[in-house]
């Protein structure tokens, strides 16, 4: 599974005034391996993934983002693991 490292922005201004994000999200996985002397090795491997938004597309990302933190499945999951 993948760990969420960061996330970070760039904000890049176009003709006319309109501004264009570059939204950059670095995860990590473990790999794991054993060496000649039966000693386990973790190495982390980090993915950087970057994707564009319009500026007029931002508010629907983030609201976006937000119903999927909010949606009633992820919480019946999250009220399981508090138990």
């Amino acid at each position: 599974m993948k760990e969420l490292l960061g996330v970070n922005a760039n904000v890049l201004s176009l003709k006319g005034g309109d501004k264009l994000f570059e939204i950059i999200i670095m995860v990590q996985e473990p790999k794991y391996e054993l060496n000649n002397e039966s000693d386990l090795i973790r190495t982390r491997i980090v993915d950087e993934y970057r994707f564009f938004l319009q500026e007029r597309h931002f508010d629907e990302f983030i609201e976006t983002i937000k119903r999927i933190k909010d949606h009633p499945a992820l919480n019946d999951e999250q009220a399981k693991s508090d138990e």
